[in-house]
């Protein structure tokens, strides 16, 4: 990459879908930044642990970003050491760099103790189409990005394909055979409710 400024988007991805690649292009659009960084999140702390490794979910969104050359996945550029170490090498590269926050995430950002790890980034937050702002552009360092993210959600992919169904669209074609085999045999909330 060359220098300039980066957005870089962290999340456990799992499944990545096309309401991450929404927001991840628009916040390069309002921000007129050159890259995006998709940085898959080995576990989330406000999150239950993710179904699919960490591995299947850097392919597929590797996979998700293959034909865009403004994304990249964090490993495949070189970058590792977490959020803070991205914003530590991009920084070194001569990079300004922008780290967004999708609706979820950004409802933690108050709470976080780690953001001063992300010392000379900007801080950005996204919410949801029809998502209410709540605190969030109120949360000190952090700034508020408007960009249309279609409400699409990691959960009810996993137990769509996981009730039998295929992925729907709002999978990246290019994962959409790799999704249906990796949630599969996630239970869907049918066959946890017969149990119950």
């Amino acid at each position: 990459m060359t220098d300039g400024q980066v957005v870089l988007l962290g999340g456990t991805f799992d499944p990545v879908h096309h309401g991450h690649l929404t927001l991840i292009r628009g916040a390069l659009v309002a921000l007129e930044a050159s890259h995006g960084v998709l940085l898959v999140d080995p576990g989330h702390r406000h999150r239950a642990a993710p179904v699919a490794s960490y591995r299947d979910r850097q392919e597929l969104v590797r996979r998700a970003t293959a034909d865009d050359p403004q994304l990249h996945e964090a490993a495949e550029i070189g970058l590792g050491g977490g959020l803070a170490g991205a914003v530590a090498d991009l920084r070194a590269g001569g990079h300004e760099v922008h780290v967004v926050f999708g609706s979820d995430s950004a409802r933690h950002l108050d709470r976080w103790d780690a953001r001063n790890r992300l010392a000379g980034a900007h801080l950005w937050a996204v919410p949801r189409r029809g998502d209410a702002v709540g605190g969030v552009d109120r949360i000190d360092g952090v700034g508020w990005l408007a960009v249309d993210v279609p409400p699409v959600s990691s959960t009810q992919i996993r137990f769509t394909v996981a009730g039998g169904r295929r992925p729907p669209r709002t999978v990246p074609a290019p994962c959409r055979t790799a999704v249906a085999s990796l949630y599969a045999l996630v239970p869907s909330v049918d066959a946890m409710a017969h149990h119950a």
